[in-house]
């Protein structure tokens, strides 16, 4: 393996075995060095490839113009995230995180912490990803010496959130937003507290989550089964009381109108998560 071009002391462009272009993190692994030379392998720290055509070039700007050490807070807290989640991020979780540290840093040198209007449903509706906020929050403090507030562990979250399905970080938080807003509707409604240890609730949340996706995208869910949605109204009237209630709040702040089929799946979970 030899070097392409240096990106920094830390970062050099290289290619692997199968001809994929790569980076190669370690530490002064680049210093003093040229086009041409060998790369030690046993400096090698971590190697980073492009699991999309056209990311590489993406990669080497962004890699060359930020400090080494918010690649190295991002290299361990995807780590924590692969060894206690076994995780599949997209490879643009190292871009945009170590992006945001470096502005999360910044903002704290100037004494600004940015409020999270939605912590509470991401901690509610992403454990995993908000457990590895909380670590990132963990790893500040020890090797930056920063208090940051939860809120920040929310917005490290939401990266994460992001890695796995590869939507932009304001359909993220669009569709945290939604689901958040008719979990909110239902227990004001019941004025019940849902278990969100329990199965049913769990569905009802992924349920949900799939809908906001089709809310945002504008694509309405449309299967023909008037018989068992009238069913269904007549026997929890209650329930589809509580549906009307979320239709019309979707109406009026998305302009989404839903269909038979989406109240009658609404009613099926809302039922099953109150029975519970």
């Amino acid at each position: 393996m030899v070097v392409r071009q240096i990106l920094n002391n830390n970062l050099v462009l290289s290619k692997n075995s199968a001809g994929e272009e790569i980076i190669v993190k370690g530490k002064g692994i680049g210093f003093q060095k040229s086009k041409g030379d060998v790369i030690e392998e046993e400096r090698i720290e971590k190697i980073f490839t492009f699991a999309q055509s056209g990311r590489g070039s993406r990669f080497q700007r962004f890699f060359s113009s930020i400090q080494a050490e918010y690649i190295d807070l991002t290299d361990k807290i995807v780590d924590y995230a692969l060894m206690q989640y076994d995780m599949k991020l997209s490879d643009s979780i190292y871009i945009a995180l170590s992006d945001h540290l470096e502005g999360v840093c910044s903002r704290y040198e100037k004494g600004m912490q940015m409020p999270n209007g939605l912590l509470f449903d991401i901690q509610r509706m992403y454990r995993q990803e908000y457990d590895i906020g909380r670590f990132a929050l963990r790893l500040l403090k020890k090797e930056k010496d920063m208090d940051l507030r939860n809120d920040e562990a929310g917005y490290i979250a939401m990266h994460f959130i992001n890695a796995q399905i590869d939507n932009d970080m304001d359909d993220i938080y669009m569709i945290t937003k939604v689901v958040g807003e008719v979990l909110d509707i239902v227990q004001t409604h019941f004025r019940m507290v849902l278990n969100d240890e329990d199965y049913n609730y769990q569905r009802f949340q992924t349920h949900l989550k799939f809908f906001a996706q089709r809310l945002l995208m504008g694509n309405l869910y449309y299967e023909q089964d008037d018989g068992l949605y009238e069913v269904i109204r007549e026997r929890y009237p209650d329930v589809y009381e509580c549906v009307q209630k979320i239709v019309m709040h979707i109406v009026k702040e998305y302009r989404y109108n839903m269909s038979k089929e989406e109240m009658l799946y609404l009613m099926i979970h809302i039922e099953r998560v109150r029975g519970r």
